[in-house]
């Protein structure tokens, strides 16, 4: 016998309802431990209350981004002990429904927030979190790639191409110290002069090098003052290309990557960073089934401590395993989209074998 629609309705209704109410109680757990954080701030240090209180909201949705997983679990967990409670289960057995065709609602259910998760979601957190740099000023800490570390970045110009790094960098990037130094190069790729300076700041389309040695190829070096050298980068890309993958909204992510791959930069964290988001729908799948597998046949003996504490050491272990494999991922050592898809297709793989074996023989 199929899923009848009401029944389908109900159970998809059922999830998305307690997701929902979880995943805002996570939000305001994070708004309060963000603000714990900036609360010695307060009086000390110039910040307000009221200002606090503002910023720890603004950053709540893109801080709790990461435990929707766990909220999308627990929800699931909820929502098929709520049937087994009410025999709604037993009763759609009995029809001949079998646990597959109940599933699948709630899969779909998790598999579409998934989706409002990526494309809605997450880049109106990421707004969110802009909007609290303004409001928090130097309390807000904006990490970024290159701030106050090492940066090169390749580009274009009427000089030629060039390459410029430097050992530290601040303004998003649009100020270099620390040693400076900028390789200029021919039309056919060869070497055409080293330029070494004490810093160099982006002043329209040029970096204008301070206290500059210029040493052209097969001639000695010259010292002066400054050196212009012309760059096809503006500041906005500049400052795209440092930025924190986290902080970056998801339509945003291919656009960026292009550019960190012509400014040289490693593109590493950002391709982790969107393989992580893309894979979002289908692990919050898994989520569904994992759920399943410790709760669909949740009978009222059952104490629900038990159920409870299985259904989170799983989710726990899932999330182990997905800290490991972005880490080996964001560090190069395996390819970020394996990285970001090994866990999820795996968790999908267990809990479709064990759901077998209980639901099917």
């Amino acid at each position: 016998m199929r899923i009848g629609f009401t029944l389908s309705r109900h159970i998809g209704w059922t999830l998305a309802k307690t997701t929902l109410v979880i995943f805002g109680v996570f939000i305001v757990l994070v708004s309060i431990i963000d603000f714990t954080q900036l609360a010695r701030f307060i009086g000390t240090a110039g910040m307000m209350a009221g200002t606090a209180i503002a910023v720890s909201f603004l950053r709540g949705p893109s801080l709790a981004e990461s435990v929707l997983p766990f909220a999308v679990l627990f929800g699931a967990m909820i929502t098929f002990v709520q049937l087994n409670r009410r025999l709604e289960l037993t009763v759609a057995r009995s029809a001949g429904v079998s646990a597959w065709q109940m599933l699948l609602p709630a899969g779909i259910v998790a598999f579409l927030v998934g989706l409002l998760a990526i494309t809605v979601y997450n880049p109106a957190a990421v707004a969110l979190r802009e909007l609290s740099v303004p409001l928090g000023g130097a309390f807000v800490r904006t990490a970024s790639f290159g701030e106050g570390g090492q940066v090169w970045l390749r580009q274009n110009g009427d000089d030629g191409p060039s390459i410029i790094g430097a050992l530290r960098s601040r303004n998003n990037g649009t100020s270099l110290a620390g040693g400076v130094t900028a390789f200029v190069f021919a039309d056919d790729g060869t070497l055409r002069l080293r330029v070494d300076a004490r810093t160099a700041d982006l002043e329209g389309d040029e970096w204008v090098m301070n206290r500059a040695v210029v040493t052209p190829v097969g001639a000695p070096a010259r010292e002066g003052e400054q050196f212009r050298l012309h760059t096809n980068l503006t500041a906005a890309q500049i400052n795209e290309s440092l930025a924190d993958p986290a902080t970056v909204a998801f339509w945003r992510l291919p656009g960026l990557i292009e550019i960190a791959r012509q400014t040289a930069l490693p593109a590493t964290d950002l391709r982790m960073q969107l393989s992580t988001l893309v894979s979002l729908p289908i692990l919050l799948v898994a989520m569904v089934l994992i759920a399943a597998v410790v709760s669909l046949r949740f009978s009222r003996t059952l104490h629900i401590g038990r159920l409870a504490i299985a259904g989170a050491a799983s989710g726990f272990m899932l999330y182990l395993l997905l800290v490991v494999s972005g880490d080996l991922g964001r560090s190069g050592i395996v390819p970020p989209g394996i990285a970001a898809w090994a866990p999820v297709i795996l968790a999908m793989l267990v809990s479709v074998s064990l759901l077998l074996r209980t639901e099917d023989g």
